[in-house]
């Protein structure tokens, strides 16, 4: 009851504050509002005194709306603002306190902490933190009392049409079709297709009404249906299909298709469209033993902490695999794998690795210079250019069908799948590496106890790497045959969007960028300036920026499958809604002959142009005419076709 005095009781404790609003009917109370909140770690550090104070202080501030028009009786203990009154002179903070409460009115009313156990409870109860300043947001709590009334985007739209000079003259014809009979056809039909409704131009379809949207506001709906906070950027036909639920005009279809092929948040969070991959140009030594791949596989829970990675080696001639288990990825560790693998089959001459940091450790670098070892390093997050990745997958599937129902087992299975690996027949040279590598393959358990009659052939050596080195470059022709599409190609300066890097959020961007591209490294590869961090990255993992958007004009000519057939006839859901022609002026000035006419009075009897003006000019083309007597030749020769058709099976 506004009429009645308000009532506030408060309290603190050691963690929070409290307060009650509450109106009195005798001894009776009646509630009105239950507050508390915790005290931030400085408030905590308060004195008793200053906390007491704090509280009413905070309550007065979060019901002042009901407090400050009238007197009203505080109920809490008033020694906290007796000693408030002796030292407000003495910090800047009690005085800011003390200058707040003097402008209420108001009277205390001391309560022993026996009879204030509500306040008391909610004190040791707080819901929610609250800080000295933090400001009290009234519409959150009484929104019915705040309310501002904001412009509708209709309001907008119907506001824009009154000031267009075309949406005026287009109202004031429709309003002329109102009153009078249509003259002809074309009259009709644009009385028939076009409402006037709330003094705004409507266009009429099947289903309901659409409201025409002047070129001012174009740019400002697709806004709010592709890129505002309710629409989350969906695609082209789903912007055009949810702006043509309410609203139309001519180039509806063609300013949405640019608008969301130039959105920048689409191309960094959506796929985009499917890109010609480049033509993989693998390697191809030969000799075995003449370039080796090396990859780390890992870290694995299941295992042992000193076996929770795997390092894996493979020649990439004869496909032999050689993996040691490692507990950590440091470049010792590596090196130690490498000597022992070395030492055991020879030194290779090449040597293909990530682009991972311990690869371009002092150690590592070093170790190559001493054995004449050149290095390279594929681009980063792009698996396909490493050739030992291939060789992991078939390792980890060996693996994964050995250990069964026993995944901690795997350092104990390894030996197992590398012998799988090593006689196995490999597709693309044809034999096995172990037969490559030493001349024959490798023994199984048992062989040696058939007769010698039974055991294969050895070949020499040297025709069986011949027939090898020349079926695999048979197989990488037909495996990676050249692309029917043209190639992206990209120079110096060009700014770009790079893929993000994998392990990220599951709601991260999938793109970044753009990125400007400082040296092209050629066979795809191109080094983009991330922020000042250089860095080699595959074709595969780049895409072009989208294009700025441009300014949303409707002057543009109107293209051929946003114009509307003769015949109005209901559209299909993805169709965009299209213009409509207007009948061709009756009055017919005489023009004379080669004289420039007085432009001035060519735009005081010249109406401005409509929605539908363009498209009755270029109805009037002679391109226009010669396109529709081409198709009704094309139909009426369809026509005599079928009929003989006809005639010859009925004569048969």
């Amino acid at each position: 009851d506004p009429a009645k005095q308000f009532c506030l009781q408060t309290d603190a404790s050691s963690i929070g504050m409290a307060a009650v609003l509450f109106q009195e009917e005798g001894e009776r109370r009646r509630i009105i509002a239950y507050a508390s909140a915790k005290f931030t770690m400085a408030e905590r550090r308060y004195h008793i005194n200053e906390q007491e104070v704090l509280a009413a202080v905070w309550a007065i501030r979060k019901y002042r709306m009901f407090l400050q028009d009238g007197p009203f009786k505080l109920f809490t203990d008033n020694r906290s603002l007796q000693w408030l009154r002796r030292y407000q002179d003495e910090r800047a903070k009690l005085t800011r306190w003390a200058l707040m409460l003097q402008s209420y009115q108001f009277e205390v009313i001391h309560v022993p902490g026996t009879r204030n156990e509500l306040p008391d409870y909610l004190s040791r109860n707080p819901e929610q933190n609250a800080g000295e300043n933090q400001p009290i947001d009234d519409l959150s709590q009484y929104p019915i009392l705040n309310v501002i009334h904001h412009q509708s985007l209709y309001e907008e739209i119907s506001d824009a049409q009154r000031e267009d000079a075309a949406c005026q003259y287009d109202r004031a014809r429709l309003q002329r079709l109102a009153r009078e009979e249509p003259a002809d056809a074309e009259e009709q039909r644009i009385k028939d297709e076009y409402a006037l409704l709330d003094g705004c131009i409507w266009r009429r379809t099947p289903e309901t009404l659409l409201l025409y949207v002047p070129r001012t506001l174009r740019r400002r709906l697709l806004e709010e249906y592709h890129d505002g906070p309710h629409a989350a950027h969906p695609g082209r036909e789903e912007t055009q299909r949810a702006v043509q639920q309410r609203y139309w005009w001519p180039t509806l279809r063609r300013d949405v298709i640019e608008w969301v092929r130039s959105c920048t948040v689409c191309a960094a969070v959506k796929a985009g469209p499917p890109q010609v991959k480049a033509p993989l140009r693998p390697r191809t030594p030969s000799d075995p033993w003449h370039t080796v791949s090396l990859d780390v596989l890992g870290p694995f829970g299941e295992a042992p902490r000193h076996t929770r990675y795997v390092a894996v080696l493979t020649d990439i001639f004869s496909k032999w695999v050689e993996a040691r288990p490692m507990g950590t990825t440091r470049a010792k560790e590596l090196v130690k794998f490498l000597e022992e693998t070395f030492t055991r089959y020879g030194y290779p001459a090449c040597i293909i690795t990530d682009a991972a940091r311990l690869y371009q450790s002092v150690l590592w670098t070093n170790y190559l210079e001493r054995h004449h070892i050149q290095g390279y390093t594929s681009p980063i997050y792009h698996q396909r250019a490493n050739p030992v990745e291939r060789r992991i997958q078939e390792l980890k599937k060996s693996i994964r069908a050995l250990v069964e129902d026993r995944p901690y087992s795997w350092p104990e299975k390894l030996p197992n799948a590398l012998f799988a690996l090593r006689t196995r027949t490999n597709a693309a040279t044809g034999t096995a590496p172990a037969t490559l590598l030493f001349g024959q393959n490798l023994r199984r358990p048992g062989d040696w106890t058939m007769p010698a009659e039974a055991r294969p052939p050895i070949q020499p050596h040297d025709e069986r790497v011949a027939r090898a080195r020349q079926r695999q470059e048979m197989y990488q022709q037909q495996l990676f045959p050249e692309p029917r599409e043209a190639q992206r190609h990209y120079q110096v300066g060009d700014l770009v969007l790079t893929k993000t890097r994998p392990g990220q959020s599951t709601f991260a961007p999938k793109w970044s960028g753009p990125y400007p591209v400082i040296e092209v490294l050629g066979d795809g590869v191109y080094v983009i300036d991330q922020n000042g961090n250089a860095q080699p990255i595959h074709i595969d993992d780049i895409r072009p920026t989208p294009p700025p958007r441009v300014e949303i004009a409707d002057d543009d000519p109107v293209e051929p499958d946003e114009r509307q057939p003769e015949a109005a006839a209901p559209l299909p859901e993805r169709q965009p809604v299209r213009t409509i022609p207007t009948p061709p002026t009756r009055e017919k000035s005489p023009e004379p002959a080669r004289q420039e006419p007085d432009q001035s009075q060519i735009a005081a009897r010249t109406p401005p142009q409509s929605p539908w003006e363009r498209t009755a000019i270029q109805r009037r083309t002679p391109g226009r005419a010669r396109s529709r007597l081409n198709f009704l030749m094309r139909d009426l020769r369809r026509l005599n076709e079928s009929q003989e058709e006809t005639v010859s099976s009925r004569k048969r």
